[in-house]
């Protein structure tokens, strides 16, 4: 396993293990139980947030941010795809993304920086 970031959504926690083809949801409580485990066979992702039924996510290798609806069954269909030239450093990684009601924040590094994206503008 080889966890590449964390989300919260609801009473849930998402984990996104790209290398091993997973988005894994985990109910909260007393202890964290795995409820669904969600294949992700060509999601390009190295970090991702989950909103709801969205879940966004960046692709370090084309640089694009890109939205996928979960559909019944766990099935994750992309929804959109918005280039971030100008938003990601040339050399530094995307290291991290929260998604609000209104705002995506993207954390890069070298240099470190929070980018606000407003998902009004997509």
């Amino acid at each position: 396993r080889s966890p590449s970031s964390l989300s919260a959504s609801g009473s849930s926690l998402w984990v996104l293990d790209a290398a091993a083809g997973n988005l894994d949801e985990y109910e909260r409580g007393p202890s964290l139980k795995l409820s669904r485990r969600h294949p992700i066979d060509g999601f390009p992702a190295t970090i991702a947030a989950v909103e709801g039924e969205d879940v966004w996510a960046v692709d370090a290798l084309s640089r694009t941010l890109k939205r996928y609806r979960l559909q019944e069954g766990g099935k994750l269909v992309e929804t959109g795809s918005w280039a971030l030239e100008g938003r990601l450093p040339k050399r530094g990684p995307a290291a991290g993304l929260v998604a609000d009601e209104t705002d995506l924040w993207l954390l890069t590094r070298k240099p470190a920086t929070i980018h606000r994206i407003r998902k009004s503008a997509l």
